[in-house]
């Protein structure tokens, strides 16, 4: 990708379309009318009526699920050595666990990974920005470091409510785009994330920062 290109951007939120998600739309509307492409993701369906604004049933047509994973799709990756797995395994064993049922938990990140780097590959998705910090920025950090697309990340609230390894989450994404300064300071002192690669913002992805692209 060079310098002043456009890129093919995926958007993903957890669980998407939610009731409280309509700021994501609003979002997701004004970039499309500044030319930007973009296709949405989530990591599940949300429960039937999570979501009774009118936008929801447009936003779930039009939204790929990671997870459950396609079985053909990961039978496929199998078939084809796994590639990617060694660096996969890497990525899990450095994260923290507390028991039997995390780790399972934590290895059913790779299933959502796989899917997500064979559906950016069909869609020709260059970039994917993802709106939490919680397991789905595991599936994206995943997901690169197994070759994936590039990625970045919006905290919306204290590092403490989306979980453990903020790390590892964040050590390979292009920038973490933070709801407020505060959160910048909790970023760069538990990831150590250069202060460049940190944006302030309101909601979701600052527009000042899609001049940024990939070498």
């Amino acid at each position: 990708m060079t310098r002043g290109s456009r890129l093919r951007l995926g958007y993903l939120v957890p669980e998407f379309p939610g009731q409280t998600h309509v700021f994501f739309w609003r979002e997701i509307s004004a970039l499309r009318e500044m030319g930007e492409e973009l296709l949405l993701i989530s990591t599940r369906k949300p429960s039937a009526g999570a979501c009774r604004h009118d936008f929801a049933p447009r936003a779930m047509a039009h939204t790929h699920y990671l997870f459950p994973p396609a079985l053909q799709n990961m039978a496929a990756w199998t078939v084809i050595g796994c590639p990617g797995l060694k660096q996969a395994s890497a990525y899990l064993n450095g994260l923290a666990s507390s028991g039997f049922r995390s780790r399972v938990r934590q290895y059913g990140l790779l299933a959502s990974a796989v899917e997500l780097i064979r559906w950016a590959r069909l869609q020709r998705v260059d970039h994917i920005h993802g709106h939490s910090c919680a397991d789905s920025a595991h599936v994206l950090a995943l997901a690169r470091s197994m070759g994936g697309p590039s990625y970045s990340l919006t905290l919306h609230g204290d590092l403490a409510v989306y979980g453990m390894d903020h790390r590892l989450k964040m050590e390979k994404a292009a920038f973490v785009s933070v709801v407020g300064k505060h959160l910048r300071r909790q970023v760069q002192e538990q990831t150590c994330m250069p202060y460049e690669r940190i944006f302030e913002t309101c909601m979701g992805v600052d527009t000042s920062v899609l001049n940024w692209r990939s070498d």
